[in-house]
């Protein structure tokens, strides 16, 4: 788990740095200054301990609002995947323990588990990065596409099933998909 919080850490880095200015470089700083702080830094994070524990918890993310740029946009949507199936690994570990200890399966829906922040920061990338794909790209480009089926994955997992199928519908309308019958003759709607 430590290497998923330096990695999680590590695209809100870049993900803070491409909405900054294009080389990543805080600029309101001297070059001395930001050289300082990076040795600082690296030693945090060298004085971090390397053991994996189960108590560590990714870092509160708060670059959300200031997503911009495609590749900012890029960045929010590796992490949402990131948080989404980390959350769901959790979600199934817990589920495998409390079935083993109680002999009994827990059904509850993943939205309903302790793994809400996480569910909830996931769906927040995700709409933030589809908000600058569809401002910037076609609405047929397939990285509009791809997000949107990335949120419609998380919504039916988290129990939406309506916006997920909405989601759904607007993929296929772009590729203008018909229904069809089992013998290839199109059903028409009454």
């Amino acid at each position: 788990e430590v290497a998923n919080v330096k990695a999680a850490t590590s695209i809100q880095t870049a993900m803070a740095e491409n909405n900054n200015n294009p080389k990543g470089k805080d600029r309101s700083k001297s070059k001395k200054q930001r050289r300082l702080d990076a040795k600082k830094q690296k030693k945090q994070t060298a004085a971090q301990p390397s053991s994996s524990s189960s108590s560590l918890s990714l870092p509160s993310f708060s670059v959300i609002s200031s997503i911009q740029t495609l590749s900012a946009a890029s960045a929010a949507q590796n992490l949402a995947v990131f948080l989404k199936l980390q959350s769901q690994v959790k979600s199934e570990t817990s589920k495998t323990l409390t079935s083993t200890t109680t002999a009994t399966t827990t059904t509850a829906a993943p939205g309903k588990t302790d793994y809400n922040d996480e569910y909830a920061e996931s769906h927040a990338l995700y709409t933030q990065a589809l908000n600058v794909r569809m401002k910037l790209l076609p609405q047929h480009h397939p990285d509009v596409l791809a997000t949107k089926f990335s949120l419609a994955e998380l919504l039916d997992l988290l129990g939406d099933e309506t916006s997920a199928n909405r989601f759904r519908q607007e993929i296929l309308d772009v590729y203008q998909v018909e229904e069809r019958d089992g013998d290839g003759v199109e059903e028409k709607e009454q």
